[in-house]
């Protein structure tokens, strides 16, 4: 059996990677979230590299396919229903989008999907959709690893997921420039910020590290008891 990006990004990579925000847009915007997880897990593969092979082992999958449309209501309404085109999608997901003083706030509809046909039904959850408000849908299907990851390489990935995401997070330029601070934002120690963060992707990068080695060691272990060609991926 195939193994889905979609349970390597919420069963293993979140398990390391502490970031409210995850949750959030998990919970408010599935298909969004896993389009772009999925980007970082696929960039995150290199770091799987012992053994020397397993790269090309993990280079067999299937991307994720994905697209958005944009939808302005015609008229108000508690609920919408309108043709997207977009057929055969595992997961839609829609929100009003609105944009006001240079600000972008995203607030998710109960919806509801026909892959056969492309029909999407959007219901407000509190009040209703108002004639003219943009919508917002997005839609995913999972990619998958061809090859039945074992655990251990799952486990792993997600680790590699996690220290790529902090690498990241911890190079973005709030934590490396002078922070501007004011009565509605002020850190109390910025530096004490950007060594906390940086902490963490060292932590974490020291870890996969020791995970590595000892997987590696492992599929040696097997190869030596099984007298079979290197390596047999456990």
């Amino acid at each position: 059996m195939a193994t889905g990006f979609s349970e390597i990004i919420t069963n293993h990579a979140m398990n390391f990677i502490e970031d409210v925000n995850w949750t959030e847009q998990l919970q408010e915007n599935p298909a969004q979230f896993f389009r772009a997880k999925s980007l970082i897990l696929l960039n995150a593969i290199p770091r799987f590299n012992r053994p020397y092979n397993i790269r090309e082992y993990l280079m067999q999958y299937t991307e994720p396919q994905y697209a958005d449309v944009y939808y302005v209501a015609e008229e108000t309404a508690t609920s919408i229903s309108f043709q997207t085109e977009k057929t055969g999608y595992e997961l839609c997901s829609a929100g009003i989008v609105i944009t006001a003083n240079g600000n972008t706030t995203y607030t998710p509809c109960t919806t509801h999907y026909f892959p056969e046909t492309g029909e999407v039904i959007v219901e407000a959850r509190d009040g209703k959709i108002e004639a003219g408000q943009q919508i917002e849908i997005d839609f995913y299907t999972d990619g998958y690893f061809e090859n039945d990851l074992t655990q251990t390489q799952k486990r792993i990935l997600g680790l590699c997921m996690a220290v790529d995401w902090y690498y990241a997070f911890a190079n973005t330029f709030l934590n490396v420039a002078n922070l501007i601070t004011d009565k509605t934002f002020n850190l109390r120690s910025p530096s004490e910020h950007i060594r906390v963060n940086t902490e963490r992707y060292r932590n974490l990068e020291s870890k996969l590290s020791s995970e590595l080695m000892a997987y590696e060691q492992s599929c040696f272990a097997v190869q030596t008891v099984a007298k079979t060609t290197f390596p047999k991926f456990q």
